[in-house]
């Protein structure tokens, strides 16, 4: 679980904060289509950019991946992908993500099921690691 954080934890910390981001330009502009056109050019430079990436994982590091975005953002991908795009969108990725035996919809517990990530991820961030 250790080895899983030290890769994954940097990419659910550039997430929460490329989401932040996101956020801000969007209220930034005011056109709905160029909201959209905005949208459209950051997802596909994230493709390009994560893509790479994600197919390099194992499962058990995505499904820490999920579970971190979740802390950091305070919302499940599913939610991030259902406000961003659609739910239609956002019921196609996680059907794909059952399939290979992953859940969109993980929510991380701090307190329950992951105390130890929980203390591993704050060793993380204490530089202990």
């Amino acid at each position: 679980m250790v080895r899983a954080v030290k890769k994954v934890y940097p990419l659910a910390k550039d997430a929460a904060h490329r989401l932040e981001l996101l956020d801000e330009e969007l209220r930034e502009l005011e056109r709905k289509r160029d909201q959209k056109a905005y949208m459209k050019a950051v997802e596909d430079a994230l493709k390009r950019e994560i893509t790479p990436m994600l197919w390099k994982m194992t499962r058990y590091e995505g499904k820490i991946l999920l579970k971190l975005i979740d802390r950091e953002t305070d919302s499940t991908v599913f939610g991030i992908i259902k406000e961003l795009r659609s739910g239609f969108t956002a019921g196609f990725y996680q059907a794909l993500a059952r399939l290979f035996g992953n859940n969109l919809k993980l929510e991380y517990d701090p307190e329950g099921e992951d105390a130890v990530l929980e203390q591993i991820v704050l060793y993380y961030n204490a530089g202990m690691l």
